[in-house]
């Protein structure tokens, strides 16, 4: 993720999807100094870089030695220097690497797994806030979900979480693609061991192989089930149907840890390209049962 250091003292802040910077207390950014205005300038993504803008400060802002112009957005490279109303305070932008989704209580940041949010922790998941299309969801249990945006806050476990969300919208222009999964096969590659899964999708002209992940498991336990159903008689469109408590006891795993693996699965396959990438992994309307996408699946050794 992104961040900012101070250049006299190497203090170095993360950088949320929007950081106010400026005297007031209300600033994510706080500075001090008399001759930064109370709301002075704000640093944001935009869904491919970080921009800068002051916000008509009365002493301005500058980046590398230049003024920048009151209301008006200046792209921030890796490495620029920042001074606000002060040439002496100066912040270099250190990293230049998108935000991730975070939860803030008091002095505790938690921060996304693959885009995936759990609060309090990802131990103890009471609540799930994950990216569904151009919106952000906060999830209790299998059918209870709010829509959040940056800066809402939920209340879990008896403390209040501030949320900071990169925009959804911009996420998903910038992963957006015009593949599908029905124009690949699901190759599951398994160590003989099991602890290491290698998800990899291939296609005529495209072989994709997704970073190896704990989650990926799920996947596996559902491609059997899937196999043995074909293999048994039904045909591909209606093989494969799990029950989720049958699912959990299998995997060991409450069904709130299964929804995060689901939903991690599902925002990695998005995150390649592919159109609906959220489908790797189908719910059935009304019972809630589970099972990989009905394309062709294999099952190899690592």
């Amino acid at each position: 993720m992104g961040w900012i250091e101070e250049k006299k003292s190497g203090g170095r802040r993360r950088l949320a999807p929007r950081v106010l910077v400026g005297r007031s207390r209300q600033a994510d950014l706080c500075l001090p100094g008399s001759w930064v205005s109370g709301e002075h300038a704000v640093i944001a993504w935009d869904g491919a870089e970080w921009k800068i803008r002051d916000l008509g400060s009365r002493n301005g802002t500058t980046v590398d030695g230049r003024p920048l112009e009151s209301r008006s957005d200046r792209v921030m490279r890796r490495g620029a220097v920042v001074a606000f109303g002060q040439a002496e305070e100066q912040w270099v932008l250190a990293d230049t690497s998108p935000p991730i989704p975070m939860g803030v209580a008091d002095d505790q940041c938690v921060q996304a797994i693959d885009r995936v949010l759990t609060l309090p922790d990802d131990e103890h998941p009471q609540v799930t806030v994950y990216r569904d299309g151009d919106r952000w969801l906060a999830e209790k249990g299998d059918d209870e979900q709010e829509e959040v945006t940056d800066r809402d806050a939920l209340v879990v476990d008896g403390r209040i979480w501030r949320l900071r969300l990169p925009e959804a919208r911009e996420i998903t222009k910038a992963h957006i693609g015009s593949r599908r999964l029905a124009d690949f096969r699901l190759e599951l590659a398994i160590s003989r061991d099991e602890e290491v899964v290698q998800v990899r999708l291939l296609g005529d002209s495209h072989r994709i192989i997704l970073e190896p992940r704990t989650h990926h498991y799920l996947l596996v336990v559902l491609a059997r089930h899937a196999l043995d159903q074909r293999a048994a008689g039904l045909s591909m469109a209606e093989a494969g149907w799990l029950d989720p408590e049958e699912l959990s006891r299998m995997l060991r795993l409450g069904r709130t840890s299964i929804n995060v693996y689901i939903h991690r699965i599902r925002g990695q396959v998005a995150d390649v390209g592919i159109f609906d990438g959220k489908n790797i992994i189908e719910r059935q309307p009304g019972t809630f049962a589970l099972r990989v996408a009905p394309i062709e699946i294999t099952i190899v050794s690592l």
